[in-house]
């Protein structure tokens, strides 16, 4: 399961409730294991990363580095006519973001490719800085990611 949607500043009520009830089980349960991810284990309600036995082991990994964002890009951009030097503005844009949320940046730049009113089919010029900046605060600001000090 997606552990962001019970974060107290995202949605806690019912979806945490119902989360905890389960994970605390009203009858016994043998050889279950719980497996959760989230891109932003530093929101997550305290309910679940503190009481023991919910969560007995949290692994978090960093996010890419230039190198590995740039690898991903360049992954997502094999059925995606994405110019280099946006490719390239993208990987450094996307510092602090997780690949799932590189992966909305990329698929909202395309979606506003799709959608715009521009009849220019050269993808150096679909591909807009615009919307590429505002996929990446978009993303941030919904996640909660925030910006990264250079």
């Amino acid at each position: 399961c997606e552990l962001s949607v019970v974060s107290p500043k995202i949605n806690r009520g019912e979806s945490l409730a119902q989360l905890l009830f389960h994970l605390d089980g009203v009858e016994e349960c043998r050889d279950v294991v719980t497996i959760a991810t989230t891109n932003c284990v530093d929101v997550l309600d305290e309910a679940l990363k503190d009481r023991p036995s919910r969560f007995d082991r949290i692994i978090s990994f960093e996010p890419p580095d230039l190198e590995e964002r740039a690898a991903y890009i360049e992954y997502l951009a094999r059925r995606i006519p994405i110019p280099a030097p946006m490719r390239e503005r993208l990987a450094r844009s996307a510092e602090g973001l997780a690949p799932a949320q590189i992966q909305e940046v990329v698929h909202s730049i395309v979606i506003e490719a799709c959608t715009a009113e521009d009849d220019s089919p050269d993808s150096e010029t679909v591909f807009s800085v615009d919307a590429s900046d505002a996929a990446v605060t978009t993303v941030r600001r919904k996640t909660g990611a925030g910006e990264v000090q250079s």
